[in-house]
C-alpha cells in the first residue's frame, strides 16, 4: 500500500473498526498527467492518534489506471469496493488490510 502525494482530493464512504481501532474506507482523486483517475484508499490510525495520508489499496490491473472506489471495512480488515472495467461496468473487489500498529 502506498501513500498519495498532496495533488489528490479525497472522499470518505466507510468506516468500521479492526482490531479496537477505528479505520475509514473510500476514494481518493488523483491527477494523472491531464485527466484525475479515482483510487480506493484507507485512513490507518496512527500509533500517536490521527489519522496520515490516505493509502492507495493495490490496483486491479497492473498500471492500476482503471478508477476504483472503497465502501466498508469489517472487523477482519476486508474492504469491499469496485472497479470501473471498461465500458462503465463495475467489478465488485475485496482487498485485504495491512496490520495496524
Amino acid at each position: 500500500m502506498t501513500p498519495l502525494d498532496s495533488n489528490f482530493s479525497s472522499y470518505a464512504f466507510g468506516v468500521g473498526m479492526v482490531d479496537g481501532k477505528l479505520v475509514i474506507v473510500g476514494r481518493s482523486d488523483v491527477r494523472k498527467d491531464a485527466s484525475w483517475v479515482s483510487r480506493a484508499v484507507a485512513w490507518l490510525p496512527q500509533p500517536g492518534g490521527g489519522y496520515g495520508s490516505p493509502i492507495q489499496l493495490a490496483g486491479f490491473d497492473a498500471r492500476a489506471t482503471l478508477p476504483a472506489t472503497a465502501r466498508d471495512v469489517n472487523a477482519n480488515g476486508v474492504v469491499a469496493g469496485w472497479y470501473e472495467i471498461p465500458k462503465g461496468k463495475l467489478q465488485a473487489v475485496l482487498w485485504m488490510l495491512p496490520a495496524i500498529p
